[in-house]
């Protein structure tokens, strides 16, 4: 089974955020799925962060794929971000090539602690990928615009996942609701996912107010099997377990 490239994408303060995490060993064999996640990217001011945090080993050839982002994000007016380059092999390549004359490379940067809270008052969420398993996290009282927003991200990074089944992870655990109309949004989005290709569904809810919205929404559904949850972990023992027995 092939390894995935983890990125997460948010909307903050209504600019496109791309945080890809770079692997352990990042070097030539992930040219391929480092270039996917960038190569369609249009969205004019588009923001990528590359994360070192994991990375042991930086190589030349990384090098000249970081180079290679910063040129397409050049066409596009977008801005690239190098953190957390803790070991010291990255750490004393990324000097030797003089990279920091180039990029913002930040030493010790807690994504948490500088982004979760930067739109309070219209809320902001988060989009990652895992092999086959799409996971939306939603933070604080959304607007109509950021489910909007959130709706049009979510379209985008599950068309890379369509080409076979596909499952949905929903963590609603740290959101506060949002206006009505969202649900016509959300059950036109539940559509759209029966129709292409999506297999199951978990949501994980903090009370039953939540649960109850999100269930009038699942009436799109047909084919897609979805289930409620209080916690994570739960969450996705049920969506590893759905997903082997499919």
């Amino acid at each position: 089974m092939s390894i995935s490239l983890k990125y997460i994408v948010e909307n903050t303060a209504n600019i496109k955020v791309i945080r890809i995490v770079a692997p352990v060993d990042f070097s030539l064999i992930w040219y391929k799925k480092f270039k996917d996640v960038y190569i369609n990217e249009n969205n004019i001011g588009t923001k990528f962060i590359i994360d070192f945090v994991n990375t042991t080993f930086l190589s030349i050839s990384a090098l000249g794929m970081i180079l290679l982002l910063k040129d397409h994000l050049d066409l596009i007016q977008g801005k690239l971000t190098l953190v957390n380059p803790k070991n010291k092999q990255p750490f004393d390549l990324l000097n030797i090539s003089n990279f920091d004359r180039v990029f913002n490379i930040s030493l010790d940067e807690s994504f948490h602690k500088n982004h979760t809270k930067t739109m309070p008052l219209h809320g902001k969420y988060s989009i990652s990928i895992n092999n086959q398993v799409l996971t939306i996290k939603a933070y604080d009282e959304w607007n109509i615009e950021t489910v909007i927003s959130c709706c049009e991200a979510f379209r985008v990074e599950a068309k890379k996942l369509m080409h076979k089944s596909w499952s949905c992870l929903v963590d609603l655990s740290e959101w506060e609701l949002g206006p009505p109309r969202m649900l016509d949004e959300i059950k036109k989005l539940n559509m759209w996912s029966e129709n292409n290709n999506q297999t199951f569904e978990a949501v994980i809810v903090k009370n039953s107010v939540q649960k109850q919205l999100l269930e009038n929404t699942h009436e799109a559904f047909e084919s897609i099997e979805s289930k409620f949850f209080d916690n994570h972990d739960d969450a996705l023992f049920w969506l590893s377990n759905s997903q082997r027995i499919a």
